[in-house]
């Protein structure tokens, strides 16, 4: 059964958009605190304007959005303990890239 399953799993994603593929990697509950941390560090800063703010945020945002996609390729492609990674293994090394 679970067989099955991963490869109905499997053609789903490989009909979904590369936009919905990389964003299965976007995990909210992780970057929802770290980015605002980032804020709330920003809000006590004597000194601060938006933009420093933004690129901060979009910084933060990247390297938790590279440590997600390093640890999904780690565990499918080289340790071989999960059962199925939503990205291939070129989207992953692209999304690293890009990240």
């Amino acid at each position: 059964m679970s067989l099955i399953l991963d490869a109905v799993i499997r053609k789903l994603i490989s009909m979904a958009s590369p936009f919905t593929v990389y964003w299965s990697q976007v995990h909210p509950v992780f970057m929802v605190a770290a980015i605002g941390a980032t804020v709330a560090g920003a809000l006590y800063s004597p000194v601060s304007n938006a933009l420093n703010l933004l690129v901060f945020c979009i910084g933060v945002f990247a390297a938790l959005y590279f440590a997600h996609v390093k640890d999904s390729h780690v565990d499918f492609f080289e340790r071989k303990e999960d059962s199925f990674s939503f990205l291939t293994e070129r989207q992953s090394r692209r999304a690293m890239a890009i990240a």
